[in-house]
């Protein structure tokens, strides 16, 4: 691939239970910020068994702290328009697309229509693969 060629961008979904919400709420707020991939970085790499409620805001401050985020302004996000937007409009792409499941990529050529890029999301190797075919 060559540099230029590929836009990364991150929508945060929140269709596991309450946890995921919350942190997606809090994300909006990293993403206020322009922080939002170190945020979903730091969160990963902390994340906690889904449903259990690990998602508080001790957790979410370590989080935006780790990720040099704010925490104060991004926790006063989570109950924002700014947030319920970006959530609703996330949902609504993954909808459309028929998304399930995360990660999901997808790619779009120019101004084409929105496609889910065939390719396991965690084998850098099979995403490389898929969008050099999509690119060709």
């Amino acid at each position: 691939m060559r540099a230029g060629k590929v836009k990364l961008a991150a929508r945060p979904l929140q269709f596991i239970g309450p946890d995921s919400v919350r942190a997606a709420k809090v994300a909006a707020g990293a993403d206020r910020q322009g922080r939002l991939w170190p945020f979903l970085e730091a969160f990963y790499a902390r994340q906690g068994q889904e449903n259990t409620g690990y998602v508080t805001d001790a957790f979410l401050t370590d989080v935006a702290n780790a990720s040099g985020v704010n925490a104060q302004a991004a926790l006063g996000q989570a109950g924002s328009s700014f947030a319920s937007g970006r959530l609703n409009r996330a949902n609504a792409d993954a909808q459309r697309l028929g998304i399930q499941a995360t990660p999901t990529l997808t790619v779009r050529r120019g101004n084409g229509p929105e496609q889910v890029l065939a390719a396991d999301a965690l084998d850098p190797a099979a995403v490389s693969t898929a969008l050099d075919k999509e690119l060709a």
